[in-house]
């Protein structure tokens, strides 16, 4: 009779030491799958977090906030994101496309930028032969648009045939509407108000000097007056002397070392 009552109480403790084990490894189980779900969930998250970063971040770097407008017979632009970084460079005539394509600019500083291309051998040929080079700044970031125009006013002044100046935003629309630099459109401007029937065409393939050459021809014929560049509009000229006057075109111009 004891051997069977040890043998019954045997059997008890194993089932109970059966189901302590069992228990142990059920909650072992949930504990690892839970950890697992969190990292899962935590990766996840991750992930999430660092997309919407790129993104975003893209974006941002790729938004532009400033555009520069570089005109002699090669006619470019430059579009600056808010980091001063050049995002993007587009040729708007024939001269202004091959230049465009042998130079490589992209993500530069704009100072580094503008330094390369006006040391290039096209431009820089061109203005050695009397060329003028006209550097215009688009005011979609008032701020930037200062600095930008600031530095490079620091650069030509001590250089001939060379001026600077700003332009409105609402201009860039309707001079890339036409086909024309942001540049090109300023000077488009200055001719059609002395002569409508100028085209955007002729205007495309001139150089800066032979708009300002053919702008002084026609102010003469017609008995107005023009200081360094000045048309229709309000301008602040300052170039090889000082000059107030109107300015055909939107925005205030400030040239700088413009020789005839």
């Amino acid at each position: 009779m004891s051997e069977k009552i040890k043998s019954a109480f045997d059997e008890i403790y194993a089932e109970n030491e059966l189901k302590q084990n069992t228990r142990e490894y059920v909650l072992k189980k949930i504990e690892k799958r839970h950890k697992k779900s969190n990292t899962i969930k935590y990766v996840y998250s991750l992930a999430v977090c660092l997309f919407i970063f790129i993104i975003g971040g893209y974006k941002i770097y790729f938004n532009t906030t400033s555009i520069i407008s570089i005109d002699i017979n090669p006619s470019l632009e430059l579009e600056i994101n808010c980091f001063d970084k050049v995002i993007s460079v587009e040729g708007y005539n024939d001269d202004g496309e091959i230049l465009a394509n042998n130079i490589d600019v992209h993500f530069d500083n704009y100072n580094d930028a503008i330094y390369e291309i006006i040391n290039s051998s096209e431009i820089s040929n061109s203005i050695s032969e009397n060329g003028l080079l006209s550097i215009g700044v688009v005011e979609m970031d008032t701020k930037q648009c200062e600095k930008i125009l600031y530095d490079i006013e620091k650069y030509t002044e001590n250089q001939n045939n060379m001026y600077c100046y700003s332009m409105k935003e609402s201009d860039v629309l309707e001079a890339h509407k036409i086909g024309l630099s942001c540049g090109k459109y300023h000077a488009f401007l200055q001719l059609q108000s002395l002569n409508p029937n100028i085209t955007t065409d002729e205007v495309s393939q001139m150089t800066m000097r032979e708009i300002r050459d053919l702008i002084e021809s026609l102010s003469n014929n017609n008995d107005i007056e023009f200081e360094n560049g000045q048309g229709n509009g309000q301008c602040n000229g300052r170039g090889n002397g000082q000059g107030n006057g109107q300015c055909n075109g939107q925005g205030k111009m400030q040239g700088k070392n413009f020789n005839n």
